[in-house]
């Protein structure tokens, strides 16, 4: 298992996912929020919704199992496009919101290589200035 950077001590955190509906490896989900959850710094679980499977149910329903941190949830208006990418421009916002109040934001990417809207959240949460960190893909 690869080690987040992750230190014991520090501000509260928050970790926003992002991830490709179609992301499978649930031990990786897992094993990265436990990582953050046992350091007692995990705040809030940010994720967008995807009823069907993915990175974002399996990190939701980990926060809904395992953990007392706040899981905010950005469920899009409908399944198009544009209200998928209008999720995630609030999700980033709400992720530099919670930055620029002092918190630790860490977002975590679980990308496939074809995940367009994955790209899209994580190219916005670094122009935002947010810590990514991929555990998926590489970017082509």
């Amino acid at each position: 298992m690869n080690q987040l950077p992750i230190k014991p001590e520090g501000p509260p955190v928050v970790v926003m996912i992002t991830g490709s509906r179609d992301w499978t490896d649930i031990q990786l989900i897992h094993d990265d929020l436990d990582q953050i959850w046992v350091t007692g710094r995990l705040e809030a679980v940010i994720e967008g919704v995807c009823p069907g499977g993915g990175a974002d149910k399996i990190a939701g329903d980990w926060a809904e199992a395992t953990c007392s941190a706040i899981h905010e949830r950005f469920p899009p208006k409908t399944r198009t496009r544009n209200h998928l990418l209008a999720r995630n421009i609030k999700m980033v916002e709400r992720a530099k919101e919670l930055q620029d109040q002092g918190y630790t934001v860490i977002v975590l990417a679980y990308p496939l290589a074809q995940s367009r809207g994955t790209w899209h959240a994580v190219t916005h949460a670094e122009r935002a200035g947010l810590r990514v960190i991929n555990r998926g893909a590489p970017k082509e």
